[in-house]
């Protein structure tokens, strides 16, 4: 129950979206948010990343850009 309230806590400031991460863009990192919130970062060479794109049960997001033009 502390979790809940913690993480319930955390979430109520606004966090930088990592899809404007250079770790997506830049150094080619895939980012995996599950159910509960939790976040993996996948190479896009690994296994795991290409189970990730062959998956129906994944939304995918390409990464955006950290400027505007």
């Amino acid at each position: 129950m502390k979790e809940m309230k913690l993480r319930k806590q955390f979430f109520l400031k606004p966090k930088a979206c990592f899809r404007a991460s250079p770790l997506v863009k830049k150094y080619g990192w895939g980012i995996h948010y599950d159910s509960e919130g939790k976040v993996a970062i996948y190479d896009v060479k690994s296994d795991a990343y290409n189970w990730f794109l062959k998956s129906n049960h994944v939304t995918i997001f390409k990464g955006m850009r950290s400027k505007r033009k």
